[in-house]
């Protein structure tokens, strides 16, 4: 553990940055303008099924830092005139969840207790599925479904 100089102030002095931000926060704020490019060229290149295009409603499926994600575009969608959008955090989605809504199901470990539950939910209720995740379970039980796959990076 470095030792800070007290003779500097502290925030002038980079080991007060290797001291409190030990999983390197700061470089991880400098990447975020190219993680969002390339999340947006991501999705862009991801290509659904036709018949995801016929959908009244999308519910975004996840827990913690997975479902934050959902929570900015639902809330910015609430400021336009857009289909509902709901973002759940729980072992199923809602009962309404039906073959015209979109379950956006996102889990960057892929291996969340909650979210494989809610994604075999999604799949009985018939709904159009699309998962978000780095690997686990959930991409195995998506690619045994045929399920569309949105890969993310291991290291995000």
């Amino acid at each position: 553990m470095p030792i800070l100089n007290t003779n500097e102030t502290t925030l002038d002095n980079p080991d007060t940055y290797v001291l409190f931000d030990p999983s390197n926060m700061e470089e991880r704020i400098k990447n975020l303008p190219k993680q969002c490019i390339e999340a947006w060229d991501n999705g862009l290149a991801l290509v659904l099924p036709k018949a995801y295009k016929n959908i009244n409603n999308v519910v975004v499926v996840g827990m913690g830092g997975s479902a934050i994600g959902g929570s900015l575009v639902s809330d910015i969608a609430s400021l336009e005139d857009t289909i509902p959008m709901l973002t759940a955090r729980e072992y199923s989605v809602p009962r309404w969840v039906n073959e015209q809504t979109l379950v956006v199901v996102s889990s960057h470990s892929g291996n969340t207790e909650e979210t494989i539950s809610a994604f075999h939910s999604s799949l009985n209720a018939k709904a159009k599925i699309v998962v978000m995740t780095a690997g686990g379970a959930l991409k195995k039980i998506a690619s045994g479904n045929n399920v569309p796959i949105l890969d993310l990076p291991d290291n995000a």
